[in-house]
Order: structure tokens, then C-alpha cells, then sequence
């Protein structure tokens, strides 16, 4: 987030529009949309159709030497890439080639000749373009191009994941030399960290002192180096003049032509000795130039000195709501594992419901039936009581039919032992209802106790749905503020 307007907003790598209700509110005054996959390109102009100031340029951003190049599209679209993949395999396992594209590929210096940026506005350039990135950013700045944007963005995952140039130390450090300054980093997506750097406008400005001072310094130099020689050439052209008196003073026949020669040489030291002046007078000239350029970097060095204590101050602040982002995005995490895992047991528990009911509807059937034969066997009980008592009637009312009686009573013992053993079946039929009884009261218990359970995770869902929606709500509030 920038803390002044931004005029011209550059997004290479724009995807399908995904960041457009970011870019709306911040209200750029120009937004270019770069984006090379053809569906996305279409996806970005139906977007942004009815938004004002906003341009969508189908080509690819390359330093490939070329007006066209092939772009491998793959089965996650925002992963394509004009570049072979090599560490994205390992980060997506599933990832698969889709279908390759020919498309049209402009370079750095000409998407800034294009641009045509005005270095006095805020412009912001935003970099995501899968294995692109480095060397775009490295052509901006060894053509002193970069410094047209006062914010900049990158993608930088910690891994090369296409077959470029990769050595995040050795940018970072490029940029550190061009005056910008790592603010942060966006970490929404673990894998694949953007990068936030601005620009120092009053380390731009040291940087340009210093640079002048240093043009100072060696014209200072060579102007001592100039000095040094005409000096010389004087205390030449004094000798000369002194050789010159001397043979006029020991030659009088030689005296005019020695006159002629001195005048010469008392010319030629008069022109000698102006230059020496102007030239004394450029170096102090450089000089004072110098001492008001040493002036003028103390004064920057203390505004420097200011500023990083503001930049400070501010980074500070960054790396607070960067914690506190984490920490909520953490603990949305948290309660997402924790909504899927209640679903998981709320799931197993509908199963074992409906496993318990059927095992319930089986015992009932069961029971029934057995109900229905235990029924069955009272009734013939009952009428084996009948028989017996009417058979015990007729042996109390004819002792004199002794024979039919022993034959009566052979017939009842063996219909007592039929009835001993249907007793004994009874038994154990009343042992089994019994057991089954006692089943059924287990699986009530059981499924009353898995009721309970469900409406207790019914409970933690919403629970844990509510707390999810203020968590939402939370972050929206926080991203529109």
C-alpha cells in the first residue's frame, strides 16, 4: 500500500483481473494491463471495459531478442510462462502443459519508450511475469529506466521455478545501488512472495551530489594538472629570457635581434602569466562550486538522516500489520482445518446413524419374529397344559382301565419329555430375547449418545462458521481501510 496517489500503474503479468478491485481503490490516474495468455487478455478487457484511463495490451514484456515467442500454457493458467519449467514440477506435482501460444513479445526499453512515463509523478510498477522477472528488472536498470517508478513490486519465490536467470541476493543488491529499498514482503501466497520496494528520493539525490562531486573533483585535478604545466612553461620561458640577457649583454652586435627575442619571450610571459590568472581564477571558481556542493550534501545527509528515521518509524508500522496479517490469515486457517475436520466427523457420524438404524430396523424385525414364535409357543404350551389335565382327569376318573392307563402314561412321559424339551427351547428362546433386549437398549444408548455428538459438532460448525465470517469481515474492513 503507497502512501501518496499513484499516477501510472503498470501490471505486467495481469492475469484475469483478480487485483482489479485493489487497483480501483487506489485510483490510479493510468492503468496499463499486460498480459500475454490470449483468455486472460479477454478476461481483463470484458473487466475493465466500462473503467476509464485503463489499457490492456495482449504482448509479453521479454528480453528475448525476438518479435514473437512461444508461451506454454498450463493446466493452472496463472503459471504460464514463456520459459521451460523446472522447480514449478515440485511445487504443483499435477501441473501439466495445456497448449502453447504464439505471442507477440515487446522489450523493457521499448514498453518504457511506449509509456512514455514522466519521472516527476508517482508511477508504480508491478512485475509477474514466471521467470521474466529478473531480467526485465535488470534491462530497466542498465538503461537507468527503473528509476521512472517511485514503487515496485515482484514476484520472488524462494526456488527457481522456470529454466531464467535466478539470484534474488545479486537483484536485491542492484536495487539497493539504484536507490531502492526493500520495504516488505506480501506473503499471501507462501510459495511465491511479492516483493515491495520504493524508491529513496533523498538517497536519488545524495547519489547525484555525489556524483557531481566527484566530476568536481577530477575537473579540480586536471585543472592542477594545467596549472602545474604553465608553471612549468614559465619557469622555462624565464630561463630562456635569462639565457636571452645574458648573450645580449656579452653580444652587442646581437644586441637588436636579442631585443627582438626578448620581446618575444616578455610577450609570450604575459600571455603565460594571464592564463596562469584565469586558470588560478576557474579553480577557485571550481572550488567555491565544491564548497557549496560539500554544503549542499551535508544538508542532504541530514534530511537523510530525517527521513530514515521516518522510514523507520513507517517500516516498523509495515512489519506490525504484517505480523497481524499473518496471525489472522493463520488463524482463518486454523478455523477452516478445524470447520473441514468437524464436516469429516459429522460425515462419519451420519454413516454410523444410518449403519445403527439399519441394525436397529434388523433387531426389530428379529424381535418380531421372535415375538411371533414365542407367541406360537405359549399357545402350544397352553394346549399341552390342557391335554395333560384333561389326560390327569381321565386317570383320576377310571383306576379300573389300568392297561389304557399305563398306555396313558407311557404316552405322557414321552409327552413329557417332548414338553421338557420345548421347555427347555422356550428357555432359551427367552434367554435370546432377552439378549436382544438388552442390544436394542445398547444401540438406543448408543444412538441417543451419537445424537448428542451431532448436535454437539452442529454446535462447533456454526461456531466455527460465525467465527470464520467475522474473520472475513475483518479483513475486508482491514483491506478497504
Amino acid at each position: 500500500m503507497t502512501l501518496t496517489p499513484i499516477h501510472t500503474l503498470v501490471h505486467i503479468g495481469a492475469g484475469n483481473g483478480s487485483q482489479l478491485p485493489q487497483y480501483e481503490a487506489m485510483a490510479p490516474v493510468r492503468l496499463v494491463l499486460i498480459e500475454p495468455l490470449p483468455s486472460h487478455a479477454k478476461a481483463l478487457r470484458q473487466a475493465t471495459a466500462n473503467l476509464a484511463n485503463t489499457e490492456v495490451w495482449e504482448l509479453a514484456v521479454s528480453c528475448i531478442p525476438s518479435s514473437e515467442a512461444k508461451l506454454t500454457e498450463y493446466n493452472l493458467a496463472s503459471a504460464s510462462s514463456l520459459h521451460p519449467a523446472t522447480g514449478l514440477n515440485g511445487l504443483f506435482p499435477g501441473i501439466k502443459v495445456v497448449q502453447q501460444h504464439s505471442v507477440t513479445t515487446i522489450s523493457p526499453q521499448t514498453l518504457i519508450e511506449r509509456l512514455q512515463l514522466d519521472p516527476k509523478q508517482h508511477n508504480q510498477l508491478l512485475i509477474e511475469a514466471n521467470g521474466e522477472e529478473q531480467e526485465i528488472l535488470g534491462s530497466l536498470l542498465e538503461h537507468n529506466y527503473l528509476t521512472l517508478f517511485r514503487y515496485i513490486q515482484i514476484s520472488m519465490p524462494d526456488v527457481p521455478l522456470y529454466q531464467s536467470w535466478y539470484n534474488p541476493d545479486e537483484l536485491l543488491s542492484k536495487l539497493e545501488n539504484h536507490c531502492f529499498e526493500l520495504r516488505g514482503t506480501d506473503n499471501s501466497d507462501p510459495d511465491i512472495p511479492l516483493w515491495q520496494l520504493d524508491l529513496n528520493p533523498v538517497k536519488q539525490d545524495l547519489k547525484v551530489t555525489q556524483s557531481a562531486l566527484q566530476h568536481a573533483n577530477e575537473l579540480n585535478e586536471s585543472l592542477q594538472q594545467k596549472l602545474e604545466a604553465l608553471q612549468q612553461a614559465l619557469k622555462t620561458e624565464a630561463e630562456k629570457r635569462e639565457q636571452a640577457q645574458l648573450q645580449a649583454n656579452s653580444s652587442t652586435q646581437e644586441n637588436d635581434s636579442q631585443k627582438v627575442q626578448y620581446n618575444q619571450l616578455s610577450q609570450q610571459q604575459k600571455e603565460l602569466l594571464h592564463q596562469l590568472k584565469a586558470e588560478t581564477k576557474e579553480k577557485e571558481k571550481i572550488r567555491q562550486e565544491l564548497k557549496d556542493s560539500l554544503h549542499q550534501l551535508q544538508q542532504e545527509k541530514n534530511r537523510l538522516a530525517k527521513a530514515n528515521g521516518v522510514l523507520t518509524e513507517y517500516k516498523d508500522h509495515a512489519q506490525e500489520l504484517e505480523k497481524q496479517t499473518s496471525e489472522l490469515q493463520l488463524q482463518l486457517k486454523s478455523q477452516r482445518q478445524g470447520g473441514e475436520k468437524a464436516e469429516n466427523q459429522l460425515e462419519v457420524t451420519y454413516q454410523k446413524l444410518d449403519d445403527i438404524k439399519q441394525q436397529h430396523q434388523q433387531l426389530t424385525q428379529s424381535q418380531t419374529e421372535l415375538q411371533k414364535t414365542l407367541t406360537t409357543l405359549n399357545q402350544q404350551l397352553q394346549a399341552e397344559k390342557q391335554d395333560k389335565e384333561q389326560t390327569q382327569q381321565q386317570l383320576n376318573q377310571s383306576n379300573a382301565k389300568v392297561d389304557q392307563l399305563k398306555q396313558t402314561c407311557d404316552q405322557l412321559t414321552k409327552d413329557n419329555n417332548t414338553l421338557k424339551v420345548k421347555e427347555n427351547l422356550l428357555l432359551d428362546l427367552r434367554k435370546k430375547h432377552a439378549e436382544l433386549q438388552q442390544k436394542h437398549q445398547k444401540l438406543l444408548s448408543e444412538h441417543q449418545t451419537t445424537q448428542s455428538r451431532q448436535q454437539l459438532l452442529e454446535s462447533e460448525l456454526l461456531k466455527a462458521e460465525a467465527q470464520i465470517e467475522l474473520i472475513k469481515e475483518l479483513m475486508l474492513n482491514g483491506s478497504a481501510i
